[in-house]
């Protein structure tokens, strides 16, 4: 039987010793994801909404999808989103797919600025 050193044992199981290009490569939807951010990020800034949605915050904001992104088939969903601090995109990442649909329609309707592409 053959034993692996702890050099090699430590080689073998460190992520560092495989090219992060064979696992960390980005998928065909993260690639568009970071061009509709990108977008978003414009659209957002020049509507004035620089803030959290719910509470006002400026610390770290982040969009919040209306349907988990997984599930996004389209791009004029994936735009359906509200500017959301980490406190308030958590509590609505884990209250469900309906209340997630539901809460973040309603911020969207809540604008004064409808805008929407569709």
């Amino acid at each position: 039987m053959n034993r692996i050193g702890k050099k090699d044992m430590n080689t073998a199981c460190d992520a560092r010793a495989i090219p992060t290009e064979l696992f960390m490569g980005k998928g065909k939807k993260s690639a568009i994801w970071d061009r509709v951010r990108a977008s978003l990020k414009l659209q957002f800034s020049e509507w004035g909404i620089q803030s959290c949605e719910v509470c006002g915050g400026t610390f770290a904001l982040s969009f919040a999808h209306r349907l988990k992104r997984r599930l996004i088939t389209d791009d004029a969903e994936m735009r359906m989103v509200a500017l959301l601090c980490h406190k308030h995109h958590e509590e609505l990442e884990f209250s469900g797919h309906d209340n997630m649909f539901q809460k973040i329609t309603d911020i969207i309707e809540k604008r004064d600025i409808q805008c929407y592409e569709t």
